[in-house]
């Protein structure tokens, strides 16, 4: 089975519609989203509703749990994520969708025990995992993969038993910032591939990063590590 998986759109569709694009193309047999559908760019219900339509499994980011009432949110902080705002835009049905995702999810396929969540081992919604976190021990007993976002940088991690995927952000990649991310799984292989896709940067240029704020524009302009 060939796997897509993506996470952290946060509302950003110009940048989502290019992944998913390029995520059809490679015709995976399932496609699965880690969360953060909201929060940065205003257009987190035009990619929910693709989100809906097209992926198999779903999952809960902390932007989600945030914009529901279900964690704080930072009304300074909401200045630049605009939850607020979105919320306003949801139907009550979009609401009791997002309630009900969960931040986690399980499948055991091809022999292999695997993992999804949008967080970390160490809090499955919200808990930031680095590759280079000098404390973890780099195994989840029980687990042989684990995907992962929220940190918005991809990586693969081996660890004795249990191997860690960061699939970074198909919105707003917080390493090089024109280039968002999605993972390619082949469960039977075992076989990962982080996939880029080269953004160029004319269109910053579109009404749609006309509102943003300076702080997510500068890292769209980030080039490297």
């Amino acid at each position: 089975m060939k796997i897509a998986v993506l996470s952290d759109a946060h509302g950003n569709r110009r940048f989502f519609e290019r992944v998913f694009c390029e995520v059809q193309s490679e015709c995976p047999d399932s496609m699965v989203y880690l969360g953060d559908i909201f929060g940065y760019m205003p257009y987190g219900r035009e990619i929910l509703e693709v989100l809906r339509i097209q992926f198999d499994v779903i999952l809960k980011g902390n932007h989600e749990a945030m914009l529901l009432g279900e964690q704080c949110l930072d009304t300074q902080k909401d200045r630049i994520y605009g939850l607020a705002a979105e919320k306003k835009k949801l139907l009550p049905a979009e609401k009791e969708f997002l309630r009900a995702l969960s931040p986690e999810y399980q499948l055991d396929v091809d022999g292999k025990t695997i993992l999804f969540m949008h967080g970390s081992p160490l809090d499955r919604l919200a808990g930031y995992l680095y590759e280079d976190c000098p404390d973890y021990e780099w195994e989840l007993p029980g687990y042989d993969y684990v995907f992962m976002g929220h940190t918005h940088r991809p990586y693969v991690k081996t660890g004795k038993h249990t191997v860690f995927v960061n699939v970074g952000s198909c919105g707003l990649p917080r390493d090089v910032g024109l280039s968002p991310s999605y993972v390619l799984f082949d469960t039977d292989s075992g076989r990962i591939d982080i996939k880029r896709v080269i953004i160029d940067t004319e269109v910053l240029e579109d009404p749609d990063y006309r509102e943003v704020s300076q702080a997510v524009l500068d890292v769209f302009q980030r080039g490297g590590k």
